[in-house]
């Protein structure tokens, strides 16, 4: 267990003043969570007999370089929830001194972005280990969209531009193709392994736009799309097991919500690991599946064109090559990008992808997918 200084704890309490949360006493601060990109501090005050939490957290500026922008992005997101009847995260305010503009985000002398929120008591899975998971994950991400329906997605800033452009991604991955041929550096990159997952990807290249061309001629509409749909990134009420709402909300961006559907059964989903070595224990769950889509088409009911439900098999194996040729790509470019704890990792790492897409172009071929879609389609529809 991670223990804080005295002088980590005194620049901590520091900066908590600097948010407009009373003037309680600051009774206790605790390492929080296991973010890979923000590191948390949870804070209680006590007021007498009132006691309040929250969650103080520093934003990674090299990967969200314009903080001020993201929160920016964030209150929007988070007020327009609120004012739809949704539940949603609630950032508190700087203190600002002398200045009339709102801010959530406090810049110390040190350069160091901080932004605080209140705390929701709540559960959090970190996997899925019933269906009923996967059902509440799909209602999660459709509460979501359906909260900022009305909201002008056009407005927020792209934290990360072209974060799901799979066309985009298909040419950066060419990139570090030709250019590893062209060096001629085979220091067990361009083994048989590597060359057999690069002509997979080629043999799939017309297919990658799928999405991105439905979304340019108006098919898919754009809509507030959170980008990183885990289902750890889902409160849930403690009492009645229903989601509360999404967390971790710094990628929101403008998209199609396919792009959160499709990254959500590409997790939750497969039977195997990102990090598993065998691709032979990859197999794309029918079950996990249905009850996914179940809670999203009942969550987002009457509010999905034809396409985005048509296109929902689609998604799952466009973020599944998406994701597997940013590991290639990343195996290629010698592990820049992902971390790895051994020589060859993004490569095993990007087989299984490629290994998940297979079983789900199948599936899709065989009109099995399509099947379970509709026919959820068809029970609603008789319910209504």
């Amino acid at each position: 267990m991670t223990i804080l200084s005295h002088k980590e704890s005194q620049e901590i309490a520091r900066t908590v003043r600097m948010f407009d949360v009373g003037e309680g006493l600051i009774d206790l601060i605790e390492i929080f969570g296991e973010g890979r990109i923000n590191h948390t501090y949870k804070i209680t005050l006590r007021d007498g007999l009132r006691r309040s939490e929250y969650l103080l957290q520093s934003i990674n500026t090299f990967v969200f370089q314009d903080a001020s922008a993201l929160m920016e992005n964030l209150a929007a997101v988070t007020k327009h929830i609120k004012q739809n009847n949704g539940r949603s995260i609630e950032y508190i305010r700087c203190k600002q001194e002398g200045n009339d503009d709102v801010s959530y985000v406090y810049i110390g002398e040190d350069g160091k972005a901080w932004r605080m929120y209140h705390y929701i008591d709540a559960d959090v899975y970190q996997c899925i280990v019933h269906p009923y998971h996967a059902y509440m994950l799909g209602q999660a991400i459709a509460d979501f969209s359906k909260a900022l329906s009305t909201f002008d997605a056009s407005s927020l800033v792209e934290t990360i531009p072209d974060f799901h452009n799979t066309p985009k991604r298909f040419s950066d991955f060419l990139l570090s193709v030709t250019e590893d041929v062209i060096s001629g550096d085979c220091r067990s990159k361009k083994d048989e392994e590597t060359v057999r997952q690069i002509k997979f990807v080629l043999e799939r290249k017309d297919k990658f736009g799928i999405l991105a061309e439905n979304q340019k001629s108006g098919a898919l509409p754009i809509r507030v799309t959170h980008n990183d749909p885990k289902i750890s990134n889902v409160l849930v009420d403690k009492k009645t097991n229903v989601p509360i709402c999404m967390i971790d909300l710094d990628t929101c961006m403008p998209g199609t919500i396919l792009y959160d559907v499709g990254d959500a059964l590409r997790s939750v989903a497969n039977t195997a690991s990102e990090d598993e070595k065998d691709a032979s224990l990859v197999d794309f769950s029918t079950v996990i599946f249905e009850s996914f889509v179940r809670g999203f088409l009942k969550g987002m009911s009457g509010l999905l064109t034809d396409a985005e439900i048509e296109l929902i098999p689609y998604s799952v194996w466009i973020l599944a090559m998406e994701l597997g040729m940013r590991f290639l790509k990343d195996h290629i470019d010698g592990n820049k990008y992902f971390k790895t704890q051994y020589d060859g990792q993004n490569l095993e790492r990007a087989r299984i992808q490629f290994k998940l897409a297979e079983v789900v172009e199948q599936k899709i071929e065989d009109g099995e997918l399509s099947g379970i879609v509709y026919m959820i389609v068809s029970e609603m529809q008789k319910r209504e």
